[in-house]
């Protein structure tokens, strides 16, 4: 892809605008770049980009003379000055699609309501400890884009994609690719599931004969979304063994074990026993992270030999410290009720729950439900809090009490907690009306409890 000429306008400078604004400086005849967030240019020396023209606390008005638009997953294409560059004729993409045109080597694409962190994560282990040069890059927390200039025909580029990168793709393909789950989420954005889940999709949008697709069959939405790809399938799944003539290749778990069935014949992976990160949700990320490292060919013995070693990824089910007798586990990464359904089943004991945050419009009636038996006690806090306090009195669930902010929610944790307990922060909301992210989030939890005598 040719970029000297052209004139390239930038929009968004978050992580993937700070790597695209570096990688485009010199590349581009001219960038122009916006964020409407003053504060950004904190980010930027500006001398160092003779040949940008930044705009802060400003957002483009769609008549820029630019040959082509990349946008930032946080902008949505409902805006009037994205709709009026496309009605231009001027290409909107997304920074996934320019470092796809961009780079050499082949991708791996992993998306899915919950678990992409970590399939990701354990995926790109599996490529690098098999002697891939794996570069672990997207949603992850790195842009593609940074990865391209030392990149070459050897790398696989193992991607974490949202539905707000995949919103933007256009010839984007992976040669393995993964819908790990659909549930709701972003609805604030997306409008509705069903329009959600097309987006997810996206992944397999270009995905010819050559390529694969891991099916994973305990979720029905993304399932029979997937019926009719181009692709190779390998059918995962948890809870069955998928039918040897509908799904001739299949991971699944039999008699305590992970099984890979390639038409007839079967073998065994590894035990359950010996997988470093436990519970049903990570079975689920185990089994398509296999899926991935098969398709490309790698030896099972190799795949064992990480899946005994990898042990998760921060802010997802990560301990703490014990304090008294009481465990704490920070789970920032849980955005949505349902991760937070799957953290509350993977916890053993009474729980003390720390939750609330940014308002994405999600149902909270499972996430409530989810409590039976296992929520000693819920600590709200945050733009939900006055949402979760009426699902909670339209349940039943009256052990609850309202914090405000995170410091005064650990504190009340702690004053309510016994030996034997485990606070739990899986707020089931995103960050944005506290925090800049979840990391940070996570970050001031345990900032926190390590402060805690």
């Amino acid at each position: 892809m040719e970029l000297y000429d052209k004139r390239i306008g930038i929009i968004g400078l978050g992580k993937s605008g700070h790597g695209l604004v570096t990688y485009l400086s010199n590349k581009a005849s001219r960038v122009i770049a916006f964020d409407s967030k003053t504060e950004s240019r904190e980010n930027y020396k500006i001398c160092d980009y003779p040949n940008v023209e930044f705009n802060f606390g400003s957002n483009p008005s769609g008549d820029e003379e630019v040959d082509m638009v990349i946008l930032s997953p946080g902008i949505s294409l409902d805006h009037g000055f994205v709709n009026k560059f496309i009605q231009r004729g001027i290409e909107v993409i997304g920074e996934v699609e320019l470092a796809f045109r961009l780079a050499q080597g082949s991708f791996v694409g992993i998306t899915g309501t919950n678990g992409k962190t970590t399939t990701t994560a354990l995926t790109g282990q599996i490529f690098k400890d098999a002697g891939i040069d794996a570069r672990i890059v997207g949603n992850i927390g790195k842009p593609i884009i940074t990865e391209v200039e030392n990149s070459d025909s050897a790398t696989v580029f193992v991607t974490e994609l949202s539905s707000f990168q995949l919103e933007t793709i256009k010839e984007f393909n992976c040669s393995a690719g993964v819908i790990i789950n659909i549930t709701p989420d972003h609805l604030d954005r997306h409008k509705t599931l069903e329009n959600y889940a097309r987006i997810k999709t996206n992944i397999f949008k270009n995905q010819t004969p050559d390529d694969f697709a891991i099916i994973n069959l305990d979720d029905k939405l993304s399932s029979d979304l997937t019926k009719d790809l181009a692709s190779k399938k390998i059918y995962v799944s948890v809870y069955q063994t998928p039918d040897a003539k509908t799904a001739e290749r299949a991971i699944f778990i039999k008699d305590g074990k992970i099984i890979y069935r390639n038409k007839l014949t079967s073998t065994e992976i590894i035990k359950l026993e010996e997988i470093f990160i436990k519970g049903r949700h990570n079975y689920e990320n185990v089994l398509c992270a296999t899926g991935l490292a098969l398709s490309f060919g790698i030896e099972i013995s190799s795949i064992a030999k990480t899946l005994k070693e990898f042990k998760g990824v921060e802010h997802r089910l990560e301990f703490v410290k014990e304090i008294k007798g009481v465990s704490y586990i920070n789970d920032s990464k849980g955005t949505n009720p349902d991760a937070s359904i799957k953290a509350l089943e993977a916890i053993e004991g009474d729980i003390i729950l720390i939750a609330g945050g940014y308002d994405k419009k999600s149902d909270f009636k499972e996430f409530v439900k989810a409590f039976e038996n296992r929520v000693k006690l819920a600590i709200i806090l945050g733009e939900t809090k006055e949402i979760l306090k009426s699902e909670f009195e339209a349940s039943g669930f009256t052990n609850y009490k309202t914090a405000q902010d995170m410091e005064d929610a650990v504190k009340k944790a702690n004053a309510f907690a016994e030996k034997g307990d485990t606070v739990l922060l899986s707020p089931a909301c995103a960050s944005w009306d506290m925090y800049t992210s979840f990391e940070q989030r996570g970050d001031h939890f345990k900032a926190l409890v390590n402060k805690l005598v």
